[in-house]
């Protein structure tokens, strides 16, 4: 497969073909899901005051073709169905639990293709940030190699005060944990945690890979106010900010 098309370029990111398709940077059936009976969706982000109002999640239109869009399906398809499995049937306690993973690789792909199509599209930082890291996921998604880097899950708790439960998704950006680097997004209150680079882990984190794992060990994060959450607790300043308007 060609390398990644220049974003500098208009066109899909993978071929270069001038016709593309709208394609939701995070699952539209999973942001569907979050929003409930509400009509819209807030997006809030760290550098912009206010809150814009979105239907189905954030939408770029000029990274994908059809052809590669559908590759993106079977991918797609088996995170949403594992994310809706976690909140039907996992309870909120206990420090772990296990979670039928009939497709371990498949469901490594879905984290591989939520965090490359976040930074190649219109919302992301590009795809240099992710230094040489950027080619391996996209060959994951698109070329499906079997070299595939670690995921590791866990579910958030996060409430808005004492009584309310947040329920929100977190575009992908990189985090450190420890001695281990990642790229960590979150979704339906599972996050994924994707090591990229092949340096050893901690000895206290092995076993814990969502790799090759059937069921998969979730881990369960303890209750936490959103407001004591750093980069949430810029955004949600940001979301109550009025708009500086100039004369």
């Amino acid at each position: 497969m060609s390398p990644t098309h220049s974003a500098s370029v208009p066109g899909c990111r993978i071929c270069g073909a001038s016709k593309t398709i709208r394609s939701h940077i995070l699952p539209r059936a999973l942001m569907k899901d979050l929003s409930g009976k509400d009509p819209h969706l807030h997006e809030v982000t760290e550098n912009r005051n206010g809150t814009k109002f979105l239907q189905s999640g954030p939408i770029d239109d000029q990274i994908l073709c059809l052809a590669h869009e559908q590759q993106t399906q079977a991918a797609d398809r088996y995170g949403i169905e594992f994310c809706r499995r976690v909140i039907a049937e996992v309870p909120q306690n206990g420090a772990r639990a296990q979670v039928k993973n009939s497709n371990p690789d498949l469901l490594v792909r879905f984290a591989c293709l939520n965090i490359w199509r976040y930074c190649v599209s219109k919302y992301g930082p590009g795809i240099e940030k992710l230094g040489p890291y950027g080619k391996q996921l996209q060959a994951a998604v698109f070329d499906e190699i079997h070299d595939l880097p670690l995921l590791f899950l866990s579910r958030n708790h996060l409430k808005m005060d004492s009584e309310t439960e947040s329920t929100m998704a977190i575009a992908p950006f990189p985090v450190r944990l420890g001695d281990v680097r990642c790229w960590l997004f979150s979704v339906s209150g599972v996050q994924f945690y994707l090591k990229l680079d092949k340096r050893p882990l901690p000895g206290e984190n092995e076993g814990f890979a969502a790799n090759g794992a059937d069921p998969v060990t979730l881990l369960q994060l303890d209750s936490m106010l959103t407001q004591n959450v750093p980069i949430l607790r810029r955004m949600l300043a940001n979301m109550v900010a009025r708009r500086k308007t100039t004369k």
